[in-house]
């Protein structure tokens, strides 16, 4: 619970921003995860980004992965605050997604429940573990 108390503190100074689920995921089970995950912080969580064609990422090889920055977009007329950009995603497994995102928004940090074994090695160099600050 203390955790809780922690991210709900640190994310309301934040613009948090999820990655997105395609229109028919979205509609096929009626609500879109990421934002599910984040409302017990009592935070708005904005869905910036949309995908321009319908692409299960699970089983896509890491090649197909990497083009996701082919897919995903950012919606024109969605005007974020004026705040630090957060940038939230349920699962990394490539980074892909999460760079496309990075590309299009460039925020000022990201956070990231769980992340593939693989991905974490590769990327040791931007991982702060037990720190005392939110990175």
């Amino acid at each position: 619970m203390c955790e809780h108390l922690y991210l709900k503190k640190i994310f309301k100074k934040y613009c948090v921003c999820t990655l997105c689920s395609s229109d028919a995921k979205r509609m096929e089970r009626g609500f879109e995860p990421a934002i599910d995950m984040y409302s017990s912080l009592d935070v708005f969580v904005h869905s910036p980004f949309y995908k321009k064609k319908d692409i299960k990422q699970s089983s896509a090889t890491k090649l197909q992965r990497s083009q996701i920055k082919n897919v995903l977009g950012l919606k024109q007329l969605y005007p974020l605050p004026k705040k630090k950009i957060l940038l939230v995603d349920d699962v990394c497994t490539t980074g892909s997604t999460l760079l496309a995102a990075k590309q299009l928004i460039h925020p000022d940090c990201m956070f990231v429940l769980a992340a593939h074994p693989l991905w974490i090695l590769a990327n040791q160099e931007n991982i702060v573990v037990k720190s005392k600050g939110f990175w």
